[in-house]
């Protein structure tokens, strides 16, 4: 479709009128919604997902509990509220209520908040000098999600990720509030192992169960675990933020081997989710703990875990070969098929609404340049795909960065990279132990990943992300005022 014809398609949609006779940007607006794509067998094999259950009384009982119960927590000990918190993330419990979920996480939330409120702690972590920065881009994607609304198509969609960014700025001020308060590292280091044991675990127990998807390997189905999150990529990204915080706490801090044994679940739990640029996030935000326990002296420590680094290839190298493609299937050619896994190369199919990185990236930037300035509407890729060619396809860009441009233009773009810079350098600049540096490293290794996918979009990751951010926000403004 020609950009000219794109852009009078959806200036028609923004006015809710008839397009004009003739236009060939037609017959896509019309079958955009109701186009459906061939179920073609490929190498990719997909659970289906479950609906979403309606909220009945019991569940609401329960969610109200949980926020009474945060809210007590936090107005005995703060920081006690955001473990609770950082916990429950990858838990979400959604049940529907009108246009919208509640969620565990919601609720803890809605709990911390009230828990403060009730608590009275200072607010000045927000007005640190070293924390304005990031404070200022955490608000900046609320705001250019709210202008995003200007143009968009879809009001409703647009009105949601505002409230989402809304809802991420919330988390990382009551984090950051609540930790400044109440600065336990160790109850926050306590939450941080617990959590990402028990997705692991329950990540792991899916290579002998049912996994949410998979691929075909010489007649058999290799799964691609997700534990409790919403696929493989977004379980590589949940851990692309926690396991540079393992690795740091187990280079840089006490109680070495806990954390060290932990560290290794995790990135054996990673591998386990074939997703390639997760792999790539780990060992980026690794390699930056590894760059600064060697700086600061802990070369020797460092030289004690690297043979670490080789037990997660064992272990996943045994799960693959014993409980899904056999050894005579590996040793027919089956390793150097699960190693192509991890070429970075787009899928050549489409199915389920779905289609190839390349594709959906130069959708992307072709809704760029229907409106640079404040982009097509947050929320509205996905529901304008058919404005450029690809009718039957409904999913997210697959990379942050082209989202950011399609929905919210230049503005939107340049927040979430002012985002990320302060971040790293608010949190790196001020590392004086495994905390910061950990949340600093696993920032970029998530960065790095987003290039090519979408996570921040998920709750479960984007959430833990500003959680994480306040947590640091706090420690440095405690750390500046020392």
């Amino acid at each position: 479709m020609e950009r000219s014809e794109a852009r009078h398609c959806l200036a028609a949609r923004r006015r809710a009128a008839p397009l004009g006779k003739g236009q060939r940007c037609a017959p896509l607006c019309r079958h955009g919604a109701s186009a459906v794509a061939p179920l073609i067998l490929t190498a990719t094999v997909v659970v289906p997902v479950p609906h979403a259950v309606p909220l009945g009384p019991t569940t609401l009982a329960l969610f109200i509990a949980v926020a009474v119960f945060v809210a007590l927590a936090t107005m005995r000990k703060a920081a006690l509220g955001v473990g609770v918190l950082v916990v429950v993330e990858p838990f979400a419990f959604a049940h529907v209520l009108g246009p919208t979920t509640l969620t565990l996480p919601k609720a803890a939330l809605a709990g911390l908040i009230a828990g403060l409120v009730l608590r009275r702690p200072s607010l000045a972590v927000l007005r640190a000098p070293a924390n304005r920065a990031l404070v200022g881009g955490a608000a900046a994607l609320v705001i250019v999600d709210a202008l995003s609304i200007i143009p968009a198509v879809y009001l409703d969609a647009a009105l949601r990720e505002t409230l989402k960014a809304l809802e991420y700025f919330a988390a990382f001020a009551a984090a950051a509030v609540a930790f400044a308060d109440d600065p336990d590292e160790t109850l926050v280091w306590n939450a941080v192992a617990v959590v990402s044991a028990l997705v692991c675990v329950l990540a792991l127990v899916q290579e002998a169960t049912v996994a949410p998807s998979g691929f075909w390997l010489h007649g058999r189905i290799v799964p691609r675990i997700a534990g409790p999150l919403e696929g493989p990529n977004q379980l590589a990204g949940w851990l692309d933020l926690m396991t540079p915080l393992l690795v740091a706490r187990a280079l840089l801090g006490k109680h070495v081997w806990p954390f060290a044994a932990l560290a290794t679940l995790a990135v054996t739990t990673d591998l386990l989710a074939l997703s390639r640029s997760g792999v790539v996030g780990i060992v980026v935000g690794v390699g930056v703990i590894a760059f600064l326990a060697a700086r600061v002296g802990f070369a020797r420590r460092l030289m004690y875990a690297a043979p670490l680094a080789i037990v997660p290839l064992i272990a996943v190298s045994a799960i693959l070969t014993f409980a899904n493609t056999g050894v005579g299937n590996l040793a027919n050619g089956g390793a150097g098929d699960l190693a192509a896994r991890f070429q970075i190369a787009s899928e050549q199919t489409v199915e389920n609404g779905l289609a190839p990185r390349p594709v959906l990236w130069k959708a992307g930037l072709q809704m760029f340049a229907l409106d640079p300035g404040l982009g097509i509407g947050a929320g509205n890729y996905e529901l304008l795909t058919p404005l450029v060619g690809l009718v039957g396809v409904r999913t997210h860009a697959n990379s942050l960065y082209v989202q950011a441009l399609a929905e919210t233009g230049l503005l939107g773009f340049a927040a979430i990279l002012w985002t990320i810079v302060a971040a790293v350098t608010t949190m790196l600049r001020n590392a004086r132990g495994p905390l910061l540096a950990g949340i600093g490293a696993g920032t970029i290794g998530l960065a790095v990943h987003e290039a090519y996918d979408l996570l921040t979009f998920y709750p479960k990751v984007g959430e833990l992300w500003w959680l994480l951010l306040g947590i640091g926000a706090g420690a440095v403004a405690l750390g500046t005022r020392r």
